[in-house]
């Protein structure tokens, strides 16, 4: 939860600065699978890792206007885990209606946005909230 918490910080940096180009130096499965959900939603273009799988270069979209995103958030620290049932996420989804949340299936451990979990009636870890 730590490497996804740099990475997010580092990200936000990036859209703050206009830069194209992001390096992390700490990396896991967790963000992996987070970089792939964030790539399938469009937010980054795409990530490239090294040989060795310890390093990862994510490439941000060129120009601003062709971002979908202004921030993410954390919501999910390391001492605090944020649980959401199925109701819970509706309910949070009738109220927050320009944000994006992804979160962590317990079901199949699988990364999956805030829609596609109220599509498939399931809760989980919230991990990230997507301002949009």
């Amino acid at each position: 939860m730590l490497t996804l918490l740099h990475t997010i910080n580092a990200l936000n940096s990036a859209i703050l600065f206009s830069k194209t180009r992001v390096k992390i130096t700490q990396f896991n499965n967790l963000t992996l699978n987070v970089l792939l959900t964030l790539q399938h939603l469009n937010v980054i273009d795409s990530f490239i890792l090294n040989k060795t799988h310890t390093q990862c270069t994510i490439i941000l979209p060129t120009t601003q206007s062709s971002l979908v995103f202004q921030q993410i958030q954390s919501i999910s620290t390391p001492h605090k885990y944020i649980y959401m049932t199925y109701s819970e996420l509706v309910k949070l989804r009738a109220v927050d209606l320009s944000s994006e949340y992804l979160i962590s299936s317990t079901h199949n451990k699988i990364i999956m946005t805030s829609s596609e979990a109220i599509r498939h009636h399931i809760g989980g870890l919230v991990l990230l909230k997507l301002y949009l």
